[in-house]
């Protein structure tokens, strides 16, 4: 038998998610395309499943308990709107995810009540695991699958030489490219990792160290994987290793360590799972509180949708389309202090795309070379953004070009200082210094995660959010100072780049 007030609840729950479902429908629809495009984050389709059964394994004991609105939790939606609303006006696809997945717990608490929210706390919160969430640690785990690689191929005796993501063993030379990055492995293996966890164990430090544990067991997992590939390859001549063993042999290292994994996690189970224990104390004769008037309930739910429909409604105005005006596209920076334009025609550009203009030059003085490129972006909207996943420096599956290093190095300019983002990119013949810096009016950054809070607050703030790229480029040969030639472009040719932004900037 239910308890007082389930049948309300419900029914005024599924209205509300249902409403915010539709309402955000652009956001649902940024998940079933990802899910279903992307072999990494495929699992996403079974997230949702997962979670709702979890709930129905302890539907006993909720039913059991009256749920009650509580409207403090009212306060969660606001900040998790705004934040969405941030993710939607910089094109952040995956800050409107997150957000739209927190509204589900903010509103199961705020017409349940909290005590229920806590008895499927984690059911809530393994939703989170639908948000395709990860890229950004995708170089990082490539840069790890070679070290790894590297290390146990010298072990094994086999020599190799590495050149960033590149190695070469006495058969072949190979890349590590994204796809063997182990990202797909570690995000669906992580989210097993945590389900076992909460299913094996009582304690909260067993399920921590086991969801911690398993980050550390799959990265190196995907290092064997990588070092077997390589190994097998260059033992047979590259006859194997490289036709559809290469996928098969992936998931087999997959599968066999999270077996491994969780047949010695289940030595150390606890006997009695917690939900037992939940329910041994949360009896159906024990007493319950009294269901809340139906008044009190459609007003909290009323509330609650105003709050979450109101924010799909303000982006809405606040991206009403803008007149396209002929404005004034980003010319070269004037020449000066002696640098002069040099006609000759890049060798190199950096990838970036969905710029309102563009513009590259080669300058020179007095045996210096330096190739000057600004990307500038204004009424900026999805695809033409400055700080994108595909504007970069080099792509990482650029079949020429290919970087590596990086960091942060500060110039100094007399009483200021600027900061620029230094990297080595390099192809078969030729080999560039690269500093870059993102531009927004009267600030610099190399930090994408800070420019495109600027972008952010421009955009909710109804101000021109105009940016641009600046990327400086010279050459690394014998007998030449790369890095002593771009520190001189940027000393003498810095204030023609500011009015150059400047101009572009002022335009319609």
């Amino acid at each position: 038998m239910f308890a007082p007030g389930w049948a309300l609840a419900t029914a005024l729950f599924s209205a509300t998610l249902l409403f915010t479902l539709v309402a955000y429908q652009g956001t649902v629809a940024s998940f079933l395309k990802i899910w279903g495009s992307s072999e990494t984050f495929a699992h996403g389709f079974l997230v949702v499943p997962i979670s709702a059964y979890l709930i129905w394994l302890k539907r006993d004991a909720l039913l059991a308990v009256a749920p009650r609105p509580y409207p403090l939790a009212l306060l969660v939606l606001p900040p998790v709107g705004l934040l969405w609303l941030a993710g939607r006006a910089t094109s952040t696809v995956l800050v409107e995810q997150f957000s739209l997945v927190a509204f589900i717990p903010a509103l199961v608490c705020t017409l349940f009540g909290p005590r229920l929210a806590r008895s499927i706390a984690f059911p809530l919160g393994f939703l989170f695991f639908c948000v395709p969430f990860g890229d950004v640690f995708r170089p990082s785990l490539m840069g790890i699958t070679a070290d790894f690689a590297v290390r146990a191929l010298q072990v094994s005796g086999v020599p190799v030489a590495r050149e960033g993501l590149f190695l070469a063993t006495p058969v072949a030379q190979w890349r590590v490219a994204e796809a063997c990055s182990g990202l797909q492995f570690l995000v669906s293996g992580f989210a097993l990792a945590c389900l076992f966890a909460h299913v094996t164990y009582r304690s909260i430090w067993k399920r921590l160290a086991c969801a911690a544990l398993s980050i550390v067991v799959l990265i190196l997992a995907n290092g064997f994987r990588a070092y077997t590939l390589i190994l097998v390859g260059n033992l047979s001549d590259m006859r194997l290793g490289t036709g559809p063993e290469h996928n098969a042999l992936g998931w087999v290292v997959f599968v066999i360590v999270l077996v491994s994994f969780f047949a010695a996690g289940s030595v150390f189970r606890d006997r009695i799972p917690p939900e037992d224990v939940a329910s041994s104390s949360t009896g159906r004769g024990r007493d319950v509180p009294a269901s809340a008037r139906h008044g009190q309930w459609i007003a909290v739910a009323s509330v609650a949708v105003l709050t979450v429909g109101v924010w799909p409604t303000l982006f809405s105005y606040l991206s009403r389309p803008i007149p396209e005006l002929a404005g004034t596209p980003v010319s070269p920076p004037q020449p000066r202090a002696g640098w002069a334009i040099d006609s000759a025609a890049a060798v190199w550009k950096p990838a970036f795309t969905g710029a309102a203009s563009e513009t590259v030059r080669t300058y020179v003085k007095v045996g210096a070379t330096v190739q000057c490129y600004i990307a500038f972006y204004k009424h900026q909207r999805e695809g033409r953004e400055l700080i994108d996943y595909r504007n970069v420096i080099a792509r990482p599956d650029d079949p020429q070009w290919r970087h590596s290093g990086g960091g942060d190095r500060r110039i100094r300019l007399g009483r200021e200082s600027v900061v620029v983002r230094e990297t080595d990119v390099r192809s078969p013949g030729a080999r560039f210094l690269v500093w870059h810096w993102y531009w927004f009016p009267d600030e610099f950054t190399t930090s994408r995660e800070w420019a495109k809070l600027l972008q952010a607050r421009a955009s909710l703030l109804l101000r021109r959010d105009h940016a641009a790229v600046v990327v400086l480029s010279a050459a690394v040969t014998e007998g030449r100072d790369a890095e002593g030639e771009l520190q001189e472009f940027v000393e003498d040719m810095l204030p023609s780049i500011r009015l150059a932004l400047h101009r572009a900037d002022v335009s319609p």
